[in-house]
């Protein structure tokens, strides 16, 4: 297992299939953990492992619903009409600010799934962009195969280059740390002609 990479001050990342596949984990200054993605089967038995590295417990972290046997969790999520949606806790909305790590900004770009949303940490500038985009050969859409709404997809990923960030993160490659937002940007101009 590599070790959780660290993004910022209590922002980590952690590959669960390689770089190819990432979760990640913000520490509350009560040591509190929240998750953002659990990724795919397998993934929580190396998230479990990664968060041991931070001298962590699994019952510190709020994790999705089909780990809740193991880990304490409230589920945040926006609700779509077209998928059986799993339970939640809490609906959120865009732009809507959470009280999580200091403040996480919701974005919501539908298209990968309705409820689709990137997540933009305002104190650090970490934005997990989420299946919005993907970096494993460089920037690129979401694959067209996963997506439920291919134009959809596209036009709300060029939200993110209106944002300000300086790291941005991925569901799928490793993250960009120099010129984030202005590789965000560049490409965003290149393909949709912004």
């Amino acid at each position: 297992m590599s070790a959780p990479v660290k993004l910022a001050e209590n922002v980590y990342r952690i590959g669960t299939l390689g770089p190819w596949i990432n979760a990640y984990i913000f520490v509350e200054p009560n040591g509190e953990l929240t998750l953002v993605d659990a990724g795919l089967k397998g993934a929580p038995k190396k998230i479990v492992r990664a968060i041991e590295s931070l001298g962590k417990k699994p019952s510190d972290v709020k994790a999705p619903p089909r780990d809740r046997r193991r880990l304490s969790a409230r589920v945040l999520g926006m609700m779509s009409s077209k998928f059986e949606p799993c339970e939640i806790d809490e609906d959120i909305a865009d732009g809507q600010l959470l009280d999580i790590a200091g403040g996480l900004r919701v974005v919501h770009t539908p298209g990968h799934t309705l409820g689709h949303v990137s997540l933009l940490h305002e104190p650090s500038g970490v934005l997990i962009v989420g299946d919005s985009l993907f970096n494993t050969r460089g920037i690129g859409f979401s694959l067209a195969p996963f997506c439920s709404d291919i134009p959809l997809s596209r036009e709300t990923a060029g939200r993110l280059g209106e944002l300000e960030f300086e790291v941005a993160a991925f569901m799928h490659g490793p993250e960009i740390r120099e010129r984030a937002r202005e590789r965000v940007r560049e490409f965003i101009a290149r393909r949709l002609g912004r």
